[in-house]
């Protein structure tokens, strides 16, 4: 074989693998479409009616579609079309025969892609058992239609609960599932990891709350399901107590929930009487309402691993002072801090909005750092904020001016000082947490004992008459600046 031909052979085998890689790729983002079914219960129960939710997923320039629900209508009932129900589109449906259901849906816009709920179908059976609906469509106006869909579930005895020390239990197809609704329950709570012989594996949505004379909780190894609003307002709970096998959860010293690995924070007991915590390194998430109304917490430290805080994580904290937010969090979720009592807050350079309703009724709230990356502040996020006084904004006063600043009830903005090219050295401000406390001044004191080292900025900002160097006298000034006698 000359040169010639072989340069032409190797560009044609290039070209070849070349279009298959193409092939592949475009194959491999051209994702099917499906019908799906699933139920909006954890368990649902004889004689009692239930929601099958119906989607769509995956779907592209979809225009319309009919279908039938088949089922066996000896002992389902089907009781009707919910309501509320939301497709991307006119929803039309019809009940034929017993054991036959039709919808059909035209798309607003004419090309719907992507995934959407279309429809919520109500249903009662009359006896305990295995149960299955067919989704068949009858017609599809637009690109890939799916395959006709099965979906089998389980309906359990709607008597089949057992009291067991104040809480009761259901059983589902997988296990036990604690339904405790007894505001009588107090003390220590220790879920067995068997009832019945069949593992306890969740515990349901919201069956502990406001369960206020509960003190501790202990989780079996077999839990594999917690309800994040299942320990709401349990307002005594002092600590969770995980069983080391659960390979779903763990707990610290302290008595606070995370996951396995103890990557995600998920609650914190609200009534543990400590008042300072420091998050464990290799938290990456506090969870949705971790620390929320967690009453004695004066003080959280936060390590620099993690990067996302969730919604109300730390709602209605009301002994919180203060907070330093590392760098490292760039999604920082509304109201994370809303009617907490934090007097001082230290933003993140992560992230780029001040979301929507973050310190919302925070009303002792007297100072914020904000970064210079900070783009955009969202509705309500300093609604009621009537105490904020001073802004240490780490950039120029034209970076300020571009910020897009909502008009919804941000106007403790307005009133606030705004301090700029902020360096971090607030004078006074000694361990740097935006707030002048006599934590302050107890450090500047430690420091003119020489029983602590102060350096950079810290020494700088307890060095308060600028004298190049601390002493009682500096201590003395920040404790009547804290109490606001100066």
């Amino acid at each position: 074989m000359n040169k010639n031909v072989k340069k032409l052979f190797s560009v044609f085998l290039s070209v070849i693998m070349i279009f298959s890689l193409f092939t592949v790729t475009t194959f491999a983002e051209d994702a099917k479409t499906s019908i799906e079914a699933e139920l909006t219960e954890d368990i649902v129960h004889a004689n009692e009616p239930f929601l099958i939710c119906i989607s769509v997923k995956n779907a592209t320039a979809l225009q319309s579609m009919d279908c039938d629900i088949r089922y066996d209508g000896k002992n389902l009932e089907f009781i009707d079309f919910a309501e509320s129900a939301y497709a991307p589109g006119m929803c039309n449906y019809n009940y034929w025969d017993v054991g036959h259901a039709q919808f059909d849906i035209t798309c607003a816009d004419g090309n719907f892609t992507g995934n959407s709920e279309i429809i919520y179908a109500k249903f009662m059976a009359t006896s305990e058992g295995e149960f299955t609906i067919h989704i068949n469509i009858n017609s599809w106006q637009g690109k890939n239609q799916p395959e006709n869909a099965t979906f089998t579930f389980y309906v359990g005895d709607p008597d089949d609960k057992t009291e067991h020390k104040g809480f009761t239990y259901k059983v589902s197809d997988n296990g036990v599932i604690v339904t405790s609704n007894d505001e009588k329950t107090t003390g220590d709570i220790v879920i067995p990891s068997e009832i019945d012989g069949l593992p306890v594996i969740a515990i349901g949505s919201e069956e502990f709350f406001g369960f206020s004379n509960v003190t501790s909780v202990t989780i079996p190894e077999t839990v594999t399901d917690i309800d994040i609003s299942t320990f709401s307002t349990c307002s005594e709970l002092e600590k969770f107590i995980v069983d080391e096998n659960n390979q779903y959860y763990s707990s610290d010293a302290h008595g606070v929930l995370f996951n396995k690995d103890k990557s995600k924070l998920i609650r914190y007991p609200e009534g543990n009487a400590a008042e300072k915590y420091s998050i464990p390194n290799g938290v990456a998430v506090i969870c949705e309402s971790a620390f929320a109304r967690a009453k004695k917490l004066k003080e959280i430290r936060i390590p620099a691993t993690v990067t996302t805080i969730e919604a109300a994580a730390f709602l209605a904290t009301w002994a919180l002072e203060g907070i330093v937010i590392p760098d490292s969090v760039t999604k920082l979720t509304g109201n994370a801090f809303s009617n907490s009592g934090i007097k001082s807050a230290v933003l993140p350079a992560g992230i780029k909005t001040i979301e929507t309703r973050l310190f919302d009724k925070c009303t002792s709230l007297e100072s914020v750092v904000i970064p210079a990356n900070i783009t955009k502040i969202d509705d309500f996020a300093f609604s009621m904020c009537d105490k904020l006084e001073n802004i240490y904004y780490t950039g120029s006063q034209e970076d300020w001016n571009k910020i897009t600043v909502s008009d919804a009830e941000n106007f403790p903005l307005e009133n606030a000082q705004i301090h700029f090219n902020y360096d971090g050295v607030v004078l006074f401000d000694v361990n740097g947490d935006g707030n002048i406390s006599a934590s302050d001044a107890r450090l500047a004191l430690r420091a003119s004992a020489k029983l602590e080292v102060l350096e950079g900025n810290r020494f700088t900002a307890a060095d308060v008459d600028k004298n190049g160097k601390i002493t009682a006298a500096d201590a003395r000034l920040i404790l009547r600046k804290s109490a606001k006698l100066d």
